[in-house]
């Protein structure tokens, strides 16, 4: 079993549950990160989109399966006006790769044409 260091008191920390078959953390769930890259000048799209792309994301975010979910702002910064964003990513649970990908591919942003294009890839996420 591994074990970590506590980085304020340098004293051990609770032993993290690790196997080295399946590089798991302790984490039964698979996760998908979907990672998506908008289409240009899609900002009033997405803005038109929004509630039934965030609609469709809550159910999954109620059951605990988002992990994480937000867009990347085109600059530097959390709010970038008419810059808008670059893209999207989100961290969810799914059985499988290729219910990640129906998804994904059923997200309101695709049919609105916010995304130009979708990866969907498993994601391990790292205790630390």
């Amino acid at each position: 079993m591994a074990t970590r260091q506590s980085r304020l008191r340098g004293e051990a920390a609770a032993p993290i549950p690790f196997s080295h078959h399946t590089w798991s953390w302790g984490i039964t769930a698979v996760y998908y990160a979907i990672i998506c890259e908008d289409a240009d000048n899609s900002l009033p799209l997405r803005k038109q989109t929004r509630p039934a792309h965030l609609a469709r994301l809550q159910p999954l975010a109620d059951a605990g399966r988002v992990l994480v979910a937000g867009p990347h702002p085109a600059v530097d910064t959390n709010s970038p006006g008419e810059a808008g964003f670059s893209g999207s990513l989100m961290v969810v649970e799914f059985d499988s790769l290729a219910e990640a990908e129906a998804w994904a591919e059923a997200d309101p942003y695709v049919e609105a044409g916010v995304f130009r294009k979708i990866t969907v890839k498993p994601l391990v996420p790292v205790q630390l």
